[in-house]
């Protein structure tokens, strides 16, 4: 079931769907173009530290969208309940 794979972590739309948009391509850019510059006064060690806090970064990003999206596709199925009902009551009265 969908709603068992999003609430078990197998179905990230983080990770399928990438914005698509140019803001987003040109933020990566610029992110991408600032590690660049910044590893080329690193050691191989920092590198690979960097790397690693990098890394941990993104993890944690994927993390907190996959709480917010379950948190809205919550309040979202709540706001249709309260709909419906609201809708059936003023139906009846």
């Amino acid at each position: 079931m969908i709603l068992d794979a999003i609430y078990d972590g197998q179905f990230s739309l983080a990770e399928m769907a990438p914005p698509r948009t140019d803001e987003y391509k040109e933020a990566l850019s610029r992110f991408k173009e600032a590690v660049n510059t910044l590893k080329q006064g690193l050691t191989a060690e920092q590198k690979e530290q960097l790397d690693a806090v990098l890394t941990s970064k993104n993890v944690l990003v994927s993390l907190e969208a996959a709480e917010q999206f379950k948190l809205a596709f919550s309040a979202g199925v709540q706001l249709e309940r309260e709909t419906r009902d609201a809708f059936q009551k003023f139906q009846y009265e």
